[in-house]
């Protein structure tokens, strides 16, 4: 992607994601040790996945926890539609010399603390906002306020 732009980056800030890994490993690849690889393989039907509650059987329960507004929390489950296993098993390229800018990494859930700690070992800022993963839907203006100043400490 980054090869892709014209002009010079200034930064990248990851929000409770997955980090760029080796040239040319696909998202499976990197879930490969998790054993969530094999999860979204056997649940594979015409090239597509299940709606994300599906794929990862998540109860109402689980769901109501992470967004917790129920007309918010209904309106993103209208939203999900399956996704075709060619997301997570197409090749991610790295360019060589990345990353080229300064990095920061926001972390909300439990599911994304080797990432987090990855970014704080490469010396990036790393803003820890306890909640979901869905933490931009439930608490929108916390989130931008603190990616605002995450940037700013990143001297951007």
């Amino acid at each position: 992607m980054r090869r892709q732009i014209e002009h010079g980056v200034v930064g990248y800030v990851f929000v409770d994601a997955g980090l760029p890994g080796p040239d040319g490993a696909s998202r499976l690849d990197l879930l490969t040790s998790s054993g969530t690889a094999k999860l979204i393989q056997a649940r594979v039907t015409d090239g597509l996945l299940p709606v994300w509650t599906d794929l990862f059987d998540a109860t109402e329960e689980m769901v109501h926890d992470l967004i917790p507004d129920a007309g918010l929390r209904h309106a993103f489950l209208r939203e999900l539609h399956p996704t075709p296993l060619a997301v997570y098993d197409e090749p991610r390229p790295v360019f060589s010399g990345w990353p080229d800018a300064p990095c920061g990494y926001v972390k909300f859930s439990p599911a994304y603390q080797r990432e987090a700690l990855r970014g704080r070992r490469n010396g990036w800022r790393v803003l820890d906002l306890p909640g979901g993963h869905f933490h931009r839907l439930v608490e929108p203006r916390k989130v931008a306020s603190g990616r605002v100043h995450l940037v700013g400490d990143m001297g951007l």
